[in-house]
């Protein structure tokens, strides 16, 4: 009877064993994604959580942790390191939810700083179903108190480029984790150096960080006088047990670029309209400086402004005015400045052809033109001149000049005299110049005496410059011969005088007497009468 007991609770304890076997046997296994990690430090407790996510398209009615253990990177189990997960039943998980598992966490001194993995076997539960879950969490173990997670930097008017003006702000941070039971006071700075390796920008904090999350952040501006370049960036953490460097480059530009320099005519005349045109390209609203200056190859600086311009952001054309009145290769220069800081400088040269230059003026009875060609060149004139007497009478004349440079003086003879007035005039590159005046030539006193001399024919040499023209309509002049003696002869030439004036009277009187006898009246004679018996023999 007591053999059959034992044999009757032993069939029992079979079937209920097979019992709960048969569901077990016939469970899925699956694995679950892990959002997180577990944060040990050595001879210190921590705290925090980590997601489990339910990947299965099932709801589960509970899910119970059945077992946990740390593993290195072998996959063996380490001692030294305890975990306590204090979420051990998680009910109501449905499909494609994501759990959090709150945990202790402590290290022992012998245990090596580095990363570890909890492993969590779990088992799920439906309404008809049963399910293996596993689970692979990272454990982090270190002797440090403060985790520190990458620094984010980005300029802060333009987030996604790596290209800053001068006067923008970088923003530099970082995510700090205080995994102690106590603040940490940490040093932190920030810092900008220039192409030369100054620190141009330095900011520093000391601050106290709370177990947990902490951010570190900083604002930088780049100094609006900054030089173009290459500009290091660096973000510093200091305290007891260690420290956390970051560094990045960033281009540092003005964003004010002149990109081109043209001129609307490289060669000009005097006095004309020229311009030159200027295209910037700017990333910024700006006002800036912009000087032009212009030299010309004879003269030097003969032109210089300086004002004022506002750029706006974009591309930008700015027109010119250039100075014409300097004859000769002009050669410009512009730049654009902001409080001294050279931004850019273009030039170029343009030639302004002048006009020749036209003066009259009298000496003694010479009309004398002077026409100066301001040029490196030769240029093709014409000239007229017209005087008009007071009598009526004309002299005029027109005819091309082939200029050189320089000064050419032309003198026109005035053949007459009396009151006149003249007309000269120019014409060159389509412009005619006019001078208008008047003059009186006065004739020489006739001397007492004339004495017949014989023709002096004399050459006088033309200076270089100096043309003499003779007009197309002459008059005959009279010459006035000197009057050559002394008192010796004074006598004899009375003498001679007298004799010739006494001949000269008789003669005259001679010719008087000898008409008045031929034009005295004849008397005519009476005729004879005849008779009326007629003449007698």
């Amino acid at each position: 009877m007591k053999g059959g007991n034992t044999m009757k609770r032993e069939l029992i304890l079979v079937v209920f064993v097979s019992i709960l076997l048969i569901p077990i046997a016939h469970a899925q296994v699956s694995t679950f994604p892990v959002n997180g990690e577990i944060i040990c430090l050595v001879n210190s407790t921590t705290s925090g959580e980590f997601g489990l996510i339910n990947e299965l398209p099932v709801d589960f009615t509970y899910v119970s942790v059945r077992e946990i253990k740390v593993l290195d990177k072998n996959r063996n189990e380490v001692s030294g390191i305890s975990v306590k997960l204090l979420d051990l039943i998680i009910r109501d998980w449905k499909a494609k939810d994501s759990k959090s598992i709150r945990y202790l966490a402590m290290a022992s001194s012998n245990v090596t700083p580095g990363d570890y993995t909890l492993y969590i076997f779990m088992w799920g539960f439906t309404k008809d179903k049963m399910y293996l879950i596993r689970a692979y969490v990272p454990i982090k173990v270190s002797d440090k108190p403060l985790i520190f997670k990458d620094a984010v930097s980005f300029v802060k008017e333009r987030p996604f480029s790596d290209v800053a003006l001068a006067g923008d702000t970088i923003v530099v941070y970082s995510h700090v984790i205080n995994i102690a039971s106590t603040p940490i006071n940490v040093t932190a700075e920030a810092l900008l150096k220039d192409p030369l390796g100054n620190v141009i920008v330095k900011l520093k904090r000391t601050l106290s960080l709370l177990p947990g999350d902490n951010i570190i952040r900083f604002e930088l501006q780049i100094p609006l006088n900054a030089s173009d370049g290459r500009y290091e960036l660096n973000y510093i953490i200091n305290y007891e047990r260690g420290s956390y460097e970051y560094s990045k480059d960033y281009l540092v530009e003005f964003g004010v670029r002149l990109e081109s320099f043209s001129l609307e005519r490289t060669n000009v005349l005097e006095g004309e309209d020229n311009f030159a045109y200027i295209g910037i390209t700017s990333d910024r609203s700006v006002d800036v400086n912009l000087t032009v200056e212009v030299y010309n190859d004879v003269l030097g600086l003969v032109y210089s402004n300086r004002s004022e311009v506002l750029i706006r952001d974009g591309p930008n054309m700015l027109k010119i005015d250039l100075p014409t009145t300097y004859p000769g290769k002009n050669t410009v220069n512009v730049r654009i400045l902001f409080n001294g800081r050279l931004l850019g400088e273009k030039g170029g040269w343009y030639l302004v052809i002048g006009y020749p230059k036209l003066n009259v003026t009298l000496e003694n009875k010479n009309l004398v033109i002077t026409v100066e060609n301001p040029n490196n060149f030769n240029i093709m004139t014409e000239l007229g001149y017209r005087v008009e007497w007071s009598n009526g009478r004309i002299m005029k004349d027109v005819f091309s000049l082939n200029l050189d440079p320089g000064v050419r003086r032309l003198i026109i003879r005035l053949n007459g005299t009396g009151e006149f007035k003249y007309k000269v005039t120019l014409e060159a590159f389509g412009r005619l110049k006019t001078i208008n005046g008047s003059g009186v030539v006065r004739a020489e006193p006739e001397p007492e005496t004339e004495i017949v001399s014989k023709n002096m024919t004399s050459t006088t040499s033309k200076p270089s410059g100096t043309s003499t023209m003779s007009p197309t309509q002459s008059t005959t002049s009279k010459t006035s011969p000197a009057i050559r003696g002394n008192k010796g002869n004074t006598t004899l030439i009375l003498a001679v005088v007298l004799g010739s004036l006494i001949i000269f009277i008789l003669g005259l009187s001679y010719y008087y007497y000898t008409t008045n006898q031929k034009r005295r009246r004849r008397k005519r004679p009476k005729p004879r009468r005849r008779s009326p018996l007629g003449r007698v023999r």
